[in-house]
């Protein structure tokens, strides 16, 4: 039986582009998702978030380019059920709505990329906030509408320290080890899955694959 751990190092080729094309199977068509160099974070860090994001022309690109106003957002109450469905159809139309917490943390920069695809990135301490389970976004004021073709990266743990996020991030690779059965791939109802690479992956659980540093 293959282990998540074995699965994440596997895929951590495709994961890094953090731009994926998702295949008929899944019928998703493009999603960028925010890089980080870590997933376990502690207040009062400095962080860099990344992405290559798509726009659905070049007009459209060189308008967002010129005009920014996006911004980089720790969330919570996400509607999970919603973006998994989005996943899975070629035109999801209106799937976002704002989380029951938006916290802007810092302004998305939007660079020049080649034709509709544009670099974002993000530079922000992680403010004094409630510990636990976050997750990050590149959207507009209020987190009303995401940025292009932005999907939330869940998963992000914040620790009151340093030693309290190492702590964590060890802690959660024992549990990996451990763990070593692979949900399997399932109908309506279960999680949406993309195929990457030859391999298949959950898609709310794409932020778990996304690189990590080890903390010193």
């Amino acid at each position: 039986m293959v282990s998540r751990r074995a699965l994440s190092v596997a895929l951590a080729s495709a994961a890094a582009s953090l731009t994926l094309w998702v295949g008929p199977a899944a019928a998703g068509g493009w999603w960028s998702w925010i890089q980080l160099d870590d997933t376990y974070l502690a207040i009062g860090e400095e962080v860099t978030a990344r992405a290559t994001v798509m726009f659905p022309t070049v007009a459209e690109a060189d308008a967002a380019r010129v005009h920014q106003g996006y911004a980089a957002y720790l969330l919570r109450g996400i509607d999970v059920a919603a973006l998994e469905e989005a996943m899975m159809v070629p035109e999801p139309g209106a799937w976002w709505s704002p989380p029951e917490v938006a916290l802007e943390v810092g302004a998305v920069d939007l660079k020049d990329g080649d034709a509709n695809l544009l670099v974002a990135e993000a530079s922000f301490t992680v403010p004094e906030v409630e510990t636990g389970e976050w997750a990050l976004m590149f959207c507009d004021a209020g987190c009303v509408n995401p940025l292009a073709d932005v999907a939330p990266t869940l998963g992000l743990h914040i620790a009151a320290d340093v030693q309290s996020a190492t702590l964590t991030d060890e802690l959660s690779e024992q549990v990996a080890v451990l763990d070593t059965d692979v949900p399997p791939v399932t109908g309506s109802g279960g999680p949406g899955w993309l195929p990457i690479g030859g391999g298949i992956v959950g898609s709310v659980a794409l932020a778990s694959i996304l690189p990590r540093r080890r903390r010193g």
